[in-house]
């Protein structure tokens, strides 16, 4: 659960969480700004002696003096560098841990309505704006503060009429600030909301690059995606135009003073009221309050850009799983038995179910296949097994227990899906098949054969991908792009089927592959004693199965053995003919 600290004030929460580092870091910086405004006044005793003439000998002292502060600045500067930068860093770490743990236990429904690109640039983008309103634009502030808090009184102490006359326009800087601030702020939300929609329209792009090139929609395709680029650069040369106002606003209250203090302090250096040392020293503080001024709009601007990055992020934070399960529920990843009871389920905002009043058991070790004509609600059942969305108590049982008196991950551990949209990681075929495999799992046999290569044997791909260059040890493309559709739905099955759980379920896992090598592999889980649920539309699949359920516009339109379930559907009937019932040697019909 997420902290209501963080959301309701995230830079204090991120202060107390990392305040070693962060009280570290603001303790040298407070060193090097006294050590920064005292450095003048040594300069002025050096140059007051040589003025005077005096002996090199008067000079050892202010000169070391001189020298040491330096010293002690560069290293005071290099610590706070190191201790701050641990803290906003380390803050930034844990936000985007917790904005990736949160999304993960997001439900379907959620990604249904983001956009994969907006959520990356939440992940990459916006955490790192927000890390640069606690880190820098913070650091940017408490250092003009502590700047004024020094200087200020060492040039009252110099001459307090040089002081107001020198600083008399600096209350104005303030009223310009207010009025950039707003305008930041929205400008920058608008600018991240075009960079995201800009970051999805390329990764769509991207990873439907084979359908655009299908289609020969590429002109089309850039057309709308330099569209999109010429918005979010508009939106980036409005927010620059904005600030580039800081520097004039915040120069303008005191580079003035330099032109005033000339005015006002040569005459005054000339008579011998103050000397030439006080009147460089009194510059040299003149300058280093232009630091203070444009900090405080640098740091507030930027820490208004993070705050704005920020509010997106804790939108994300702020929305919660559709479902509820019991946490910390008693483990049970023994499957004893799966009870449907009259399960009717409508989406979110649709009007038909896509469910009505669906009941079945399936026992342990029985393989229950699940037909229908598309859009019957096959894969909606699967969903709604595994806990994707919210049912009323009683409809889903598990080994006599309401689904969702389960811990999730419990539950997990009893059910494995194999769906039908496949993804493969970018990574080695064998990092691919043992993805999920619990953390120590033996990987291997009794018998001393390699997992991997044994349930690649099973499912018909082992010489297939030993023939990759590397083997087992080769680099799969995104999502597998280098492998063909039935390549990659046999990798699937692999990865599920070598996962220890007592219920699989697949959705149509085989439709890619032929029906010569499907039977090999129905063969093989037939010997199996996992429990199976099979969606499947082709035949030979089902007839391997103990059960038949035939769905019809999400209606039960048959339940029983592969001959009670022709007699009793029709639509299986249809495709029983269709495909000329089983297959034949070498797959033809």
């Amino acid at each position: 659960m997420t902290d209501p600290t963080l959301l309701r004030a995230p830079l204090w929460h991120y202060i107390k969480k990392f305040r070693k580092s962060f009280g570290l870091g603001m303790f040298f910086l407070v060193v090097t700004n006294i050590l920064d405004g005292v450095y003048p006044l040594f300069l002025a005793m050096i140059i007051d002696r040589v003025a005077a003439h005096l002996s090199f000998s008067s000079l050892w002292g202010p000169l070391a003096a001189f020298f040491a502060t330096m010293v002690g600045l560069a290293g005071s500067r290099y610590l706070w560098r190191v201790h701050f930068g641990s803290y906003h860093t380390h803050a930034a770490e844990d936000l985007r841990n917790l904005l990736m743990d949160h999304l993960l236990r997001l439900t379907p429904r959620f990604y249904q309505k983001n956009q994969l690109g907006e959520l990356m640039s939440l992940i990459v983008n916006d955490v790192q704006s927000f890390r640069q309103s606690i880190g820098s634009a913070v650091l940017i502030l408490v250092d003009g503060v502590i700047m004024v808090v020094v200087i200020l009184p060492l040039m009252i102490m110099m001459s307090w009429d040089w002081t107001w006359k020198t600083l008399i326009f600096l209350p104005l800087v303030p009223f310009m600030i207010k009025s950039l601030m707003t305008a930041i702020y929205s400008k920058s939300k608008e600018v991240q909301d075009h960079l995201s929609e800009l970051s999805g329209y390329a990764q769509e792009t991207v990873t439907g690059m084979r359908v655009i090139k299908g289609f020969a929609v590429e002109n089309e395709r850039s057309r709308d995606y330099a569209r999109l680029s010429r918005k979010y650069e508009t939106s980036n040369v409005e927010l620059a135009l904005i600030d580039s106002l800081w520097s004039p606003v915040m120069y303008f209250g005191v580079a003035s003073g330099t032109v005033i203090l000339l005015f006002i302090g040569l005459d005054d250096v000339m008579t011998g009221a103050v000397s030439l040392g006080t009147l460089v020293a009194f510059q040299r503080y003149i300058s280093k309050m232009i630091w203070p001024v444009t900090a405080l709009g640098l740091g507030l601007s930027q820490y208004k850009k993070g705050m704005a990055a920020f509010d997106r992020i804790k939108a994300v934070l702020l929305e919660k799983p559709d479902v509820e399960f019991k946490a910390g529920a008693v483990p049970d990843r023994e499957f004893r038995s799966l009870e449907v009871k009259d399960l009717s389920f409508t989406y979110p905002g649709a009007t038909e179910p896509a469910l009505r009043g669906v009941s079945f058991r399936l026992r342990p070790g029985e393989k229950l296949g699940v037909t229908g004509a598309v859009g019957s609600g096959k894969t909606t059942l699967l969903q709604l097994l595994l806990g994707f969305y919210s049912l009323p108590p009683g409809m889903i049982r598990v080994n006599g227990r309401d689904l969702f008196d389960w811990d999730e991950q419990n539950l997990r551990d009893v059910f494995t899906l194999i769906p039908q949209d496949v993804f493969l990681f970018s990574e080695t075929v064998d990092a691919n098949i043992r993805y999920a495999l619990p953390e120590g799992h033996p990987v291997r046999l009794d018998d001393g054969q390699d997992l991997t290569e044994h349930i690649l044997e099973r499912v018909q791909i082992l010489d297939e991908m030993r023939s990759l260059p590397g083997g087992l040890d080769a680099t799969l493309g995104e999502r597998g792009i280098n492998l063909s559709g039935g390549q990659k739905q046999r990798l699937a099955l692999a990865r599920g089927l070598v996962r220890p759980s007592s219920l699989v379920l697949m959705d149509d896992v085989l439709s890619a592959v032929d029906f010569k090598t499907e039977e090999k592999i129905l063969g093989e889980l037939a010997r199996l004693r996992t429990s199976c649920l099979i969606v499947s539309h082709r035949i030979a699949a089902l007839r391997h199965c103990d059960r038949v359920l035939v769905l019809n516009s999400g209606r039960v339109e048959a339940l029983g053995s592969f001959d009670e379930a022709l007699r009793s559907s029709a639509f299986f009937r249809e495709l029983h003919d269709i495909q000329g019932g089983a297959p034949t040697e070498g797959g033809a019909r």
